[in-house]
């Protein structure tokens, strides 16, 4: 199960860093496996946690000695970093809503990290221990993700076509003004137009 969880992981690291430089299909590539990994840990968050491997999740023993807390909080847990997952989707591909999504995933983080600490100090269990090293990775990635600026990435992304970034920012800002959405679809067009150029001039 870990290591389906870092190839994964390391995918959607990898795709997250082809996004930033905007490369052919990054996009797709992202949502795919950002999708795949928030699904890992929404359906399988229980026996991950729990170090069931991967080929008897679907046997009842492998869950035997499991008290109802820990399922509980195992589920819970896997739900939160889901939630997360979905902020910083949403963050990078420069979706609405996307820091409510982190909101929610750090508060969901910060209630886990007290009842695992309480847990811990109670019975010294060393499966908290693999409950704090997930919950200190997703802090970090969620207070980043919270801390950038709503259109940094925007800004980043396409740094040689400010033209596009303020028409998108207008139109984003401005959902239902038509010459925003026309402004955005002519600039959108020369980007295009430019970048078209650039490669036929690099070949």
């Amino acid at each position: 199960m870990k290591k389906i969880e870092l190839v994964l992981g390391f995918s959607a690291l990898i795709s997250a860093i082809l996004n930033l430089f905007d490369y052919p299909m990054s996009a797709q590539l992202l949502i795919v496996s950002i999708g795949n990994l928030s699904i890992f840990y929404m359906y399988l968050g229980i026996p991950l946690l729990n170090n069931i491997p991967f080929r008897k999740i679907f046997q009842r023993a492998s869950y035997e000695g499991i008290s109802k807390l820990r399922f509980i909080g195992a589920l819970a847990l896997g739900l939160t970093l889901s939630a997360s997952l979905l902020g910083l989707l949403f963050k990078l591909m420069l979706w609405p809503n996307a820091n409510l999504e982190l909101v929610i995933g750090f508060s969901g983080l910060c209630i886990a990290l007290g009842v695992a600490i309480w847990r811990y100090l109670k019975n010294n269990d060393s499966f908290y221990m693999g409950v704090f090293k997930r919950i200190a990775i997703f802090m970090v990635l969620v207070v980043g993700g919270l801390a950038i600026p709503k259109y940094a990435v925007l800004e980043f992304k396409y740094s040689e076509y400010p033209g596009y970034v303020e028409a998108f920012i207008q139109r984003n800002e401005h959902p239902n003004n038509k010459e925003f959405a026309d402004n955005l679809e002519i600039e959108r067009q020369k980007m295009l137009d430019e970048m078209r150029v650039k490669q036929t001039s690099e070949e």
